[in-house]
């Protein structure tokens, strides 16, 4: 009988803190918008970016890549251009940042560039949203930005994992107190 609480109690410790861990994966990921100056569509093309485990200043890859969602009075919010990260081949090359700023960032997948934003070389850059490999545009323009808005949700407030561990420990010795009378 002993044993088997003592075995309950481990096995009660243990799916708690892989529960704590497995939570960890839902952290809210960073949400980047995008607001580009068109030249063929009227005003401007916003999109929204959300990467996971990303952070600022470093290569965003395909593995960062979650959504990128983009709208124009050509692709209105009710048929917006979207790419996820469930779609085939997916590359994302590019950095972004922290603070507001044209950033290059370019993502598509074996086949196509999808979207793609590069510097001129003159301070300024392009940024064109299509496919082919030349990114042959849907929507294109000369300006650009990318502000870091925040997270996508909110996040929910965890016990940290020794609070976990201490916990599971109290209730050994407590199993064990018990058995001892």
């Amino acid at each position: 009988m002993r044993l088997k609480l003592s075995l309950f109690a481990t096995g009660f410790c243990l799916v708690t803190l892989l529960a704590s861990r497995s939570a960890h994966a839902d952290i809210p990921e960073e949400v980047y918008t995008f607001t580009g100056t068109c030249s063929d569509c009227t005003g401007v093309g916003t999109g929204t970016l959300i990467p996971r485990f990303y952070t600022p200043g470093t290569e965003l890859t395909a593995e960062n890549f979650i959504d990128f969602t983009y709208t124009s009075n050509l692709f209105p919010a009710s048929s917006p251009f979207e790419v996820n990260q469930n779609d085939p081949g997916l590359f994302a090359g590019g950095e972004l940042g922290s603070t507001t700023g044209p950033y290059d960032v370019d993502f598509g997948d074996d086949e196509d560039t999808f979207f793609s934003v590069q510097s001129d070389g003159d301070g300024g850059s392009n940024w064109c949203l299509g496919t082919g490999a030349q990114c042959e545009s849907f929507d294109f323009g000369p300006t650009h930005t990318w502000t870091l808005a925040g997270n996508s949700s909110s996040p929910v407030p965890e016990p940290t994992t020794g609070s976990l561990v201490g916990l599971g420990l109290a209730a050994l010795g407590l199993v064990r107190r018990r058995f001892q009378r």
